[in-house]
């Protein structure tokens, strides 16, 4: 075997590698972050801004950045998960998807995405305000 063939074989092993590494949480991803920014609307609280379309690896940490403009406290909460295949669950070790602001305030929601079951395994969720849904349309995470 030559030099070149065996720095593409080394080169080729090495790419496969980190892939698998990063895809089973063995290295660690930067966190992403997102933003939920919560106004008034004639008194009722609204979502000004959604949180943008994410992806995700296995195991990477992601943050929603929940601000809180308006004059009341309110309890953000990310709801309703429900993948690709239509069945219903939170792609997160986390179970407890909430944060309380008060007004004017900041506030984050932390977790951690578990092992994707499948390729590009897509996830659909709606944000909530002290109960009600808060943002349509929907919101989409990929894992």
């Amino acid at each position: 075997m030559n030099k070149k063939t065996a720095g593409l074989l080394i080169g080729a092993a090495t790419g496969a590698g980190l892939v698998w590494a990063i895809r089973q949480g063995v290295l660690a991803l930067p966190e992403k972050e997102r933003d939920i920014v919560v106004d008034d609307d004639l008194g009722t609280p609204r979502v000004r801004v959604k949180p943008a379309e994410a992806s995700l690896f296995s195991k990477q940490k992601i943050t929603w950045n929940v601000t809180n403009d308006s004059d009341t406290a309110i309890t953000v909460s990310l709801e309703n998960w429900r993948d690709d295949r239509g069945e219903t669950h939170p792609p997160f070790e986390t179970q407890d998807l909430a944060v309380t602001v008060d007004a004017r305030k900041k506030g984050k929601i932390k977790a951690k995405a578990k092992v994707a079951e499948h390729f590009l395994e897509t996830f659909y969720y709606d944000v909530y305000l002290n109960g009600t849904l808060g943002a349509d349309p929907i919101v989409k995470l990929i894992l």
